[in-house]
């Protein structure tokens, strides 16, 4: 290790500029140099955290685990010379939308905050186009808002979706997002598609009621013109997954799976990598699948040894670069496998 700073918070920090910035467990953000691991600033999420901070200082209980909790919440972004940070909180994170909050990258002065916007725990997309960065952010109340990143103005905003509390999925200029079912619930919801354009997002399609999925948190990928999208109709398993084109919106192909809905699709070396979540799984298993339609299937299914750090209902993505998997470990470790060998396929 070059060096390492211990924090209490589940946020995934973002690297930019020569710099790492993150949240501390009281809501604290700071910026280190990426080579030293030294301060270079530090800035506060809200008031509201500071005022709890002080107040714990106050009563003479800085060391015991007593209330504010530690952060939860989205991961911190970095675009265009600028940090951004979604207003955590410590409870609440399905019954509100959150704050986007913008650092200058270098200073740490507060450039622009947007209210009412984030998600309670998926990750704000990032979206280029035309050489303009944007954040288009959904929420578990319907909302899907789309946030220009250079100075935070709202370019667009969609009311009346489903729940959206987690990721929804941006890629080139389109968009996939739960589009019909409750809010604040994430059992049911169908899917739809939007070409995206700074002025508005335009509607493609809305899969029946026939292909709904009864879990609103189940990923979905956007590859070659296609959404793949794990599928859950009735407990028991078996669900599936669903290919679909990305124009139409028309069922391309669909294969049986027998593992949990709760998981994480990666796109790699043209296979997509599904990993459940280790909360509802006793180990972390990991299957890919072929990505062409007219031949999808499951080619390999295997188990991750030696423990690896996972997370509950959503797993964090593995980096997989050509055929090699690198996975961060409960022991400490950061482990690379190579998903290519014959042990892969093993089915175990």
């Amino acid at each position: 290790d070059d060096w390492a700073k211990p924090r209490n918070a589940n946020n995934t920090p973002a690297a930019g500029a020569g710099k790492i910035f993150f949240y501390s467990s009281m809501g604290v953000l700071r910026a280190l140099d990426a080579e030293t691991g030294e301060l270079v600033w530090e800035a506060w999420n809200s008031e509201e955290k500071q005022a709890q901070r002080q107040a714990v200082i106050d009563r003479g209980h800085l060391q015991e685990k007593r209330a504010p909790k530690a952060i939860m919440g989205p991961p911190v972004l970095f675009a265009d010379g600028l940090a951004i940070f979604t207003h955590a909180a410590s409870k609440n994170n399905y019954g509100r939308e959150k704050s986007l909050v913008a650092f200058d990258g270098t200073s740490g002065e507060q450039k622009w905050r947007v209210d009412d916007v984030g998600p309670g725990q998926g990750a704000p997309s990032l979206w280029f186009h035309d050489g303009v960065s944007y954040i288009v952010a959904a929420s578990q109340l319907g909302n899907v808002t789309c946030v220009r990143v250079a100075d935070g103005k709202v370019m667009w905003k969609l009311t009346g979706k489903a729940y959206n509390g987690h990721s929804i999925t941006v890629a080139g200029d389109y968009m996939v997002i739960n589009e019909v079912g409750e809010t604040k619930k994430y059992k049911s919801a169908q899917l739809g598609a939007y070409k995206l354009t700074p002025e508005e997002a335009q509607h493609l399609w809305t899969l029946p009621p026939e292909l709904h999925n009864s879990n609103a948190t189940s990923p979905r990928i956007i590859y070659k013109d296609r959404v793949y999208v794990r599928r859950a109709d009735v407990k028991p398993l078996p669900g599936s997954i669903l290919v679909l084109d990305l124009q139409t919106g028309k069922l391309l192909a669909e294969t049986e799976v027998d593992h949990d809905i709760n998981g994480c699709q990666i796109i790699a070396d043209d296979k997509i990598y599904y990993e459940c979540d280790g909360n509802h799984n006793s180990v972390s298993l990991i299957n890919s699948y072929s990505t062409d339609p007219a031949d999808f299937r499951r080619l390999s299914q295997w188990t991750m040894p030696n423990g690896p750090t996972n997370a509950y209902e959503i797993p964090m993505a593995r980096p997989i670069v050509k055929g090699k998997m690198y996975a961060r470990h409960n022991d400490g470790h950061i482990r690379c496998y190579d998903v290519t060998a014959p042990q892969a396929d093993s089915k175990k």
